[in-house]
């Protein structure tokens, strides 16, 4: 869904329950009854009422002045995900909205124009309220959208594709941003991506044995069984199946931790995955808005509140940073020419050669900036909306922090295996048969005889091992 091009329906049954409570709205509003967001102001401004006359107008100003972001924008795939979930989440019929509005959303997806929104703005509390507004300032024909592979003026597109604007009625505007879904595809991103990176350090965690000569008796799979997380026990399998394929003589009775506790460290991992995996289902399966329509009932509440999405964050960025650690700790040992047979920065000649030294060093800075992005931004709390909105989730800084530590520890990835590939040579490794890994590491990374440009080769290792995998699919919401 991310990638192919989507072509999302509303089913009839979510249609009648989005009508029904668009009913219960608009007699409520008919009555002149006091509802946040629809007959009064915003955040601090909530004891400002408005007119019935201007509450259309409310809602369109409300677009307009929250569509302000700073920086670079997401991806198209996030922004496609965050329209769909947005979407999803307003067709289960607890907003209020029309169906006109969700329909204009999944034009928006279904014709690939795709708004322009900026990473930075949203502090994660009354919800993504810069980017979702972003997206919602398209529908009123206005902002940036991406289409047919350039960035052009959304004005223009409709006009070209004889679209026309939204106008925003009562409630509407609140609806569109009011909702953690910004964070949510963006999470939903990362932990893609996440689960990659984490799935090849298993599987690059026992060549790195390979090389280390490690102890196979350390891997011993009775032995992990007995500390029963499961990522920890399908690592040591994973290390244990290569050492088994590989022949060389063991060098040590004891390696170090960064050896010998990869797959309990790497088990920690897993479990950080798997916590940021089930806020992220719980999250995107929530009502996000505020406020919400319940048994004909109108209620204003907090679930727009990003703290377990900060929170999920938070985790995976400790994660990450501790499988950064791991790898940059392996990488020191790999060249630090205490392994029989294997010489100083994994290279011939070494003085007139410095081999991998900086990419050792390059290692051990990214993962020193790792260390840095890891404090949590979920405690980092600061107050907004002249102190009505007095603490916040900070959960988008949190997914940002993460971005660039999954993106540091790639490259830091890229280094380990280079680290490998160097030592399968000099140490003359032979296998019972190759695995695919094995066959990759052979075929696509160039031996260095000598000093030579490892910026290149790191690229090409990256994209190599991390590019995305396309995946068309076709979804019905509700």
């Amino acid at each position: 869904f991310l990638i192919a091009n989507p072509n999302v329906q509303i089913k009839e049954k979510a249609k009648e329950k989005i009508t029904k409570t668009n009913r219960i709205l608009k007699k409520a509003v008919e009555k002149e009854n006091l509802i946040y967001g629809v007959n009064t102001g915003f955040g601090a401004l909530v004891n400002k009422k408005i007119s019935l006359a201007e509450a259309k107008k409310l809602q369109h100003n409300l677009i307009i002045s929250h569509a302000l972001g700073e920086g670079e924008y997401f991806k198209k795939e996030i922004v496609k995900l965050a329209i769909f979930l947005r979407a999803n989440m307003l067709a289960k019929g607890y907003s209020g909205v029309r169906i006109e509005l969700i329909l204009k959303l999944l034009e928006l997806l279904n014709r690939e124009i795709i708004p322009c929104v900026q990473k930075k703005g949203s502090v994660g509390a009354s919800g993504d309220l810069a980017p979702l507004a972003q997206i919602a300032l398209v529908l009123l024909g206005k902002g940036k959208v991406f289409y047919k592979n350039k960035i052009q003026p959304a004005e223009e597109v409709f006009k070209k594709e004889k679209i026309q604007p939204l106008i925003l009625d009562v409630k509407e505007g609140l609806s569109l941003i009011n909702g953690t879904e910004m964070m949510s595809a963006f999470l939903t991103h990362l932990l893609i991506e996440g689960e990659k990176i984490f799935n090849l350090a298993k599987e690059i965690a026992g060549l790195t044995s390979v090389v280390a000569k490690g102890n196979k008796k350390e891997f011993d799979l009775r032995l992990h069984r007995l500390k029963p997380y499961p990522h920890q026990i399908s690592a040591a399998e994973k290390i244990w199946n290569y050492l088994n394929l590989a022949i060389f003589k063991e060098s040590f009775l004891q390696d170090p931790y960064s050896i010998r506790c990869q797959p309990q460290i790497l088990g920690t991992v897993g479990e950080g995955i798997e916590f940021g995996k089930k806020i992220l289902e719980t999250e995107i399966n929530s009502i996000t808005d505020n406020p919400v329509i319940i048994d004909k009932e109108i209620l204003s509440g907090g679930n727009f509140m990003g703290s377990s999405l900060a929170l999920a964050g938070d985790v995976l960025a400790i994660s990450f940073t501790l499988l950064s650690l791991l790898s940059e700790r392996k990488i020191f040992y790999l060249t630090a020419g205490k392994i029989p047979d294997l010489p100083i920065f994994l290279v011939k000649n070494p003085g007139l050669n410095s081999g991998l030294m900086m990419a050792q060093i390059l290692s051990s800075a990214l993962a020193g900036e790792n260390k840095t992005l890891s404090y949590p931004a979920s405690v980092t709390s600061l107050p907004t909306s002249a102190n009505q909105e007095d603490i916040v989730s900070m959960g988008m800084n949190s997914l940002l922090k993460l971005e660039r530590i999954l993106e540091n520890t790639k490259t830091i990835l890229a280094i380990e295996i280079l680290c490998i590939s160097q030592g399968l040579k000099l140490g003359n490794f032979k296998f019972k048969k190759n695995t695919s890994l094995i066959v990759m590491i052979k075929e696509n990374i160039p031996y260095l005889e000598e000093d030579g440009e490892l910026s290149e080769i790191l690229t090409k290792i990256k994209k190599l091992f991390f590019e995305r995998i396309n995946s068309p699919n076709t979804n019905t919401i509700n």
